[in-house]
């Protein structure tokens, strides 16, 4: 159970990282 959590934790942060690389990619292409 605990490492289970801890993989979904680690995953979710990625996922936010990845939402934040595309967004900022999306202020390069409109500037």
């Amino acid at each position: 159970m605990e490492s289970n959590d801890y993989s979904i934790i680690e995953i979710s942060s990625n996922n936010k990282a990845k939402i934040f690389d595309i967004e900022s990619s999306i202020r390069e292409l409109r500037s």
